[in-house]
C-alpha cells in the first residue's frame, strides 16, 4: 500500500527495544547485557571517521543498594521488595535482586551491567514490588532515570525520593566506564535510529535427535532477536533435517545467549534445558540431554546486508503524495456540487477529511455499508480522502477494494451481496470439507515459516462466511483502486494491547453523571484475583495473536527532544480553530478553558453544544506526544521523585 511498509523484514529492525520480565537471578554483579548503538544524521558509518573520534560505548553498572522506609503492602507484616531494573536500549531483558522478607529498610547490594550507546536515549527503568506467594506481586514505585545525565569515569550515588512525606527513599550506584569502539552501522534521521543486524545460523544434529524422541519439539530462544523462538518438530512426521537451518536476526555485537529446551526423557517433570553464551563465531558445542546422551549444534554469524525497508523521514512518501493529488481533483469537485459553489477550488482550499471506523465483528461489517450508502446519498463520499477499518470494518473495506471504483458505484449493489453472505446458513462453514480445508491452509502457512495461531483459523473462518470462495486478493492488489484518486485512501488498522492489560482498561468512564444526586447508591470493591478471571472470560478476545514488531529496535536518538523535526503539539490553539468556523457561520460547540485549567491540562476534553443538534461533538487532545514519557499505562504514571546525589567519585 503506498505511504505503508508491508515488508517485514527490516534491515535493523530486530532487538531489544521491548522487553518481557523475566525470572530473577538471570545476571549476576558485572554482567553485560547487551551492546547496541546509535549514530547522528548518517546512513553509513565511515570507518576511518570512526576510528579517529572517541568511542560512544559505555559500560553501566547499576548497583541496587538500599531502601528506607517502605510502605506496608501487606497486613500483618512489612512488606518482601525486590527491585527490577530494565534498560530497553541495551537488553530486552528485565532483571531483578533477591527478595528481602518482612524488612521496611531491605537491603541487596546487587549489580548489574549493560553495554550502552551514548548517542541513544538510555533509561534506566527501577521497579519497587512487594512479593506476595499467592497473588500478584504488588508494584509500590516505579521510577525512571535518564543516564545522559552521568559523567565516564564516575561513579554516582543517587537517592530517589519515592514519598517525600513518608521518607521513603532507594539509594542507587551508577557508574560509567569507556569501553572500545567496535564496528557497527546504524540508521537514524535525528529522532529514531536503527541499528545493524547480525543474522545468526544455526544447524543441529536433528536425525540424532529423533532416534532419541518420538515427540515433542526442540525449541530454540535468543531473546531480543527478530524471531524470539523458533520450534523443531522431533516426531517421525518431522520433515526438518540436519542440512536445514535455523535463522535469527540479531542486534549486532549484542551479547546474547541461545536458550536450548528439549521435551524430558523420562516423559516427566520439566523439560531439559541449556543456555549457550553467543560469545564468538563460529561456535560448536556438545549439548548434553541425559549421562551418556549428546547432539551437536553449530552457529554462525554473517552480516544482514537488506537495506532498511522503512522510511526514517518525516513527510509522506512520493506515492502518497501523488495519491493525495489525484484525490483532490475528485474531491474539489464533489464538494463544489455539495456546497453549490460557483467558482472551483484553489488546492489550497480542499480539505483533507477521514473517516474513522471502529470493531465489531459482523455488526461493523454491516453498520459501516449503511453508513457509506448515507454519505453517498448526501453526495458527501466523494469529499472523502481516507477510510480507517478496525477488525469488522476491516471485512468491508477488503470487500469494496476488490472494485477498483466501488465509491463510483451505487453503495445498494454492495449491500444486497453483503446480505445474502451475512444472512446464509453458516453451518457449512464448518463442514468436513472447510474443516480439511482449514487444517491444510494453516499447514502451508506454517511451511512457509509463519507463526500460527487461533487468530489466522479465525481468519479463514471469516473467509467462508463472508466469501463463497478462497479470497486471493492482497493488500498489492488493492494499489489499483487507488492508482488514479478515484477511491478514499483504505488505512487498516489492528489494536496493540500490551500483556497483563485489559482492553476494557483503556475505557473512560470518568465523565461525571449530569444528574449525580438521583443515582442509587452502589458498593465498589476493589478488583481480586477472581474477579479480573471473570473479567477475562467475559471481555477478553480469544483471537489475540503475536505478530513480529517491525519497530521493535527503534529508538530515540540522544538528542531527539532538539531536533527541530520533533513536535510536542503542546502549542495547538483550539481557540483559533473555533474563532474561524464561527467567523463562517459553522455551527460550533464552545471551546473556553480557564486560565487554571490551562495550567494544568488534562489528556481529553470533551465539547459539545446541547442546544444545537447541528454543532459537532468536539474531542480534544493537547497532550499528545507531551504526556506520554510520564505513563506507562491508563492512569498508571511513573513515580515523579527528586533525585539526590549522595556522592560522586572517580574511577581509577
Amino acid at each position: 500500500m503506498y505511504g505503508r511498509s508491508t515488508n517485514l523484514w527490516p534491515a535493523g529492525i530486530v532487538s531489544s527495544g521491548l522487553y518481557r520480565s523475566r525470572a530473577p537471578g538471570l545476571h549476576a554483579a558485572g554482567t553485560t547485557m547487551g551492546a547496541n548503538s546509535s549514530s547522528p544524521e548518517v546512513l553509513a558509518n565511515n570507518p576511518e571517521h570512526l576510528a579517529r573520534q572517541d568511542s560512544p560505548f559505555r559500560l553501566l553498572t547499576v548497583r541496587i543498594l538500599r531502601a528506607r522506609n517502605v510502605r506496608k503492602a501487606d497486613t500483618f507484616t512489612e512488606s518482601d521488595c525486590y527491585v527490577t531494573v530494565s534498560l530497553p536500549t541495551a537488553s530486552s531483558e528485565t532483571v531483578r535482586t533477591k527478595t528481602v522478607p518482612n524488612s521496611k529498610d531491605p537491603s541487596w547490594n546487587q549489580a548489574f551491567s549493560y553495554r550502552i550507546d551514548s548517542r541513544v536515549k538510555n533509561v534506566v527503568h527501577l521497579g519497587v514490588y512487594d512479593e506476595d506467594t499467592l497473588s500478584k506481586d504488588d508494584e509500590l514505585y516505579t521510577v525512571v532515570f535518564d543516564t545522559s545525565k552521568l559523567h565516564v569515569g564516575h561513579t554516582s550515588r543517587v537517592s530517589f525520593k519515592l514519598n517525600p512525606e513518608t521518607f521513603e527513599e532507594l539509594d542507587v550506584e551508577f557508574t560509567l566506564q569507556s569501553v572500545p569502539r567496535r564496528p557497527e552501522n546504524i540508521v537514524t534521521n535525528g529522532v529514531v535510529a536503527a541499528r545493524e543486524t547480525t543474522l545468526l545460523e544455526i544447524k543441529v544434529d536433528i536425525e540424532k535427535l529423533k532416534q532419541q524422541y518420538t515427540s515433542g519439539d526442540l525449541i530454540l530462544t535468543i531473546k531480543g532477536s527478530y524471531e524470539e523462538t523458533q520450534k523443531v518438530p522431533l516426531g517421525p512426521d518431522s520433515s526438518f533435517s540436519n542440512s536445514d537451518v535455523l535463522e535469527f536476526h540479531c542486534i549486532k555485537n549484542c551479547q546474547s545467549a541461545l536458550e536450548i529446551t528439549l521435551p524430558n526423557l523420562s516423559n516427566s517433570g520439566s523439560p531439559v534445558s541449556e543456555t549457550v553464551p553467543l560469545t564468538h563465531f563460529p561456535l560448536r558445542r556438545k549439548i548434553s540431554i541425559g549421562e551418556d546422551k549428546t547432539f551437536d549444534l553449530y552457529v554462525t554469524a554473517r552480516d544482514w546486508k537488506k537495506d532498511l525497508d522503512v522510511r526514517l523521514e518525516y513527510d509522506l512518501c512520493q506515492e502518497e503524495k501523488d495519491f493525495l493529488r489525484k484525490r483532490r481533483k475528485h474531491v474539489a469537485a464533489a464538494l463544489k456540487k455539495v456546497l453549490q459553489l460557483e467558482e472551483d477550488l484553489q488546492d489550497d482550499e480542499v480539505p483533507v477529511v477521514a473517516i474513522m471506523t471502529t470493531g465489531g465483528g459482523t455488526r461493523s461489517f454491516t453498520a459501516m455499508y449503511g453508513s457509506l450508502l448515507g454519505l453517498q446519498k448526501m453526495n458527501l463520499l466523494n469529499c472523502i480522502t481516507y477510510i480507517a477499518g478496525l477488525s469488522g470494518t476491516t471485512w468491508t473495506m477488503a470487500k469494496l477494494y476488490e472494485d477498483a471504483d466501488w465509491s463510483q458505484k451505487y453503495m445498494e449493489e454492495f449491500i444486497d451481496i453483503a446480505r445474502k453472505e451475512v444472512t446464509k446458513c453458516k453451518l457449512n462453514c464448518f463442514s468436513m470439507d472447510y474443516l480439511k480445508y482449514y487444517h491444510d491452509e494453516l499447514q502451508e502457512r506454517t511451511k512457509e515459516g509463519h507463526d500460527t495461531s487461533f487468530i489466522d483459523l479465525w481468519g479463514l473462518v471469516i473467509e467462508a462466511m463472508i466469501h463463497n470462495e478462497k479470497d486471493k486478493q492482497t493488500l498489492s492488489d488493492q494499489q489499483l483502486s487507488v492508482s488514479d484518486g478515484q477511491n478514499p485512501f483504505p488505512i487498516y488498522l489492528a489494536i496493540n494491547l500490551k500483556e497483563n492489560y485489559s482492553a476494557q482498561d483503556f475505557k473512560d468512564d470518568s465523565l461525571p453523571p449530569k444528574k449525580p444526586h438521583e443515582l442509587e447508591t452502589q458498593l465498589i470493591t476493589p478488583q481480586g484475583p477472581l474477579s479480573l478471571a471473570v473479567r477475562d472470560v467475559l471481555t477478553g478476545r480469544p483471537t489475540i495473536t503475536e505478530v513480529p514488531n517491525f519497530m521493535k529496535s527503534f529508538h530515540l536518538n540522544d538528542k531527539y527532544l532538539e531536533n527541530e523535526q520533533f513536535a510536542t503539539w503542546k502549542g495547538t490553539n483550539l481557540d483559533k480553530f473555533a474563532k474561524y468556523v464561527t467567523e463562517q457561520g459553522i455551527p460550533f460547540p464552545k471551546t473556553e478553558l480557564s486560565a487554571e485549567e490551562k495550567k494544568n491540562l488534562k489528556e481529553c476534553y470533551v465539547f459539545e453544544d446541547q442546544d444545537n443538534a447541528a454543532a459537532p461533538v468536539v474531542l480534544f487532545f493537547p497532550l499528545v506526544n507531551d504526556t506520554y514519557r510520564k505513563y506507562k499505562a491508563p492512569d498508571l504514571g511513573f513515580t515523579e521523585v527528586k533525585v539526590v546525589r549522595r556522592k560522586k567519585s572517580r574511577m581509577l
